[in-house]
């Protein structure tokens, strides 16, 4: 990269964790786990459940961190006259579709929005949902 600045973004997973918590109920999150081992169960080829799951649910467990690393380019951009930016395959195409130049388009504030937690939802069914995104996405929190 020789004398380039170089800026290494992800969006933070307990920022993830909490918006995905309180965007899902927890019998939705449970009928993503019961699709997700169904379809591990028909593959031939040996899956892992985090690559499964991203597989059939891109579309609900990456669209935060889409909406995240379009906010970060966007505020790289306002900051420099250009930027040379190396993203994931499946975050290709979606940061294509949010992208809008500054001062347009996804800011932090929105990327970073915490949704309100379900009404009537208990203490233990957002333990509940965060026991099942550990195992749907392969991480300790």
């Amino acid at each position: 990269m020789g004398k380039h600045k170089v800026i290494l973004g992800d969006m933070p997973e307990l920022l993830l964790r909490q918006i995905l918590g309180n965007s899902l109920s927890l019998d939705d999150m449970k009928d993503i786990f019961k699709f997700v081992l169904e379809q591990i169960g028909k593959s031939k080829v040996p899956v892992t459940m985090q690559t499964a799951t991203l597989q059939y649910f891109s579309h609900i467990f990456l669209l935060p961190k889409d909406l995240y690393m379009t906010a970060l380019l966007r505020n790289v951009m306002a900051a420099s006259n250009a930027c040379c930016a190396y993203v994931g395959t499946p975050h290709y195409a979606p940061i294509q579709n949010y992208w809008q130049p500054p001062p347009y388009g996804v800011n932090f504030s929105q990327a970073t929005k915490i949704p309100k937690r379900i009404e009537n939802e208990t203490s233990e069914m957002l333990i509940e949902k965060q026991a099942i995104l550990d195992v749907l996405l392969d991480t300790r929190l």
